[in-house]
């Protein structure tokens, strides 16, 4: 009696390889990328405002829903402050080299 050889039965896997593409992605200008950033952050804010209203006036009992809104909107101002105190400095920076 001949053994079956169960590797050929076994379904070969379909392997197709994509080529990288050559073309960049176009990026936003960074006005676009700050503005973008700014309103998420304002939407974020908002959010947590509405959220904070909710739970005084006692139509949403999820504090932990509110609590992590609170802290997405504290982070997200802390980086855009972080960003401005950056920006300003190489500003300053700038202006100190043309002396």
């Amino acid at each position: 009696m001949e053994g079956i050889d169960l590797f050929s039965l076994m379904p070969r896997p379909q392997v197709t390889t994509k080529a990288p593409s050559l073309e960049k992605k176009e990026e936003g200008t960074f006005y676009e990328m700050m503005l973008s950033g700014l309103s998420k952050t304002n939407e974020l804010q908002n959010k947590a405002d509405l959220l904070s209203q909710q739970l005084v006036t006692g139509q949403i009992e999820n504090l932990h829903e509110a609590m992590i809104a609170f802290r997405e909107a504290e982070l997200a101002l802390n980086f855009v402050m972080a960003i401005r105190n950056n920006l300003l400095r190489s500003y300053q920076e700038v202006l100190s080299m043309g002396r």
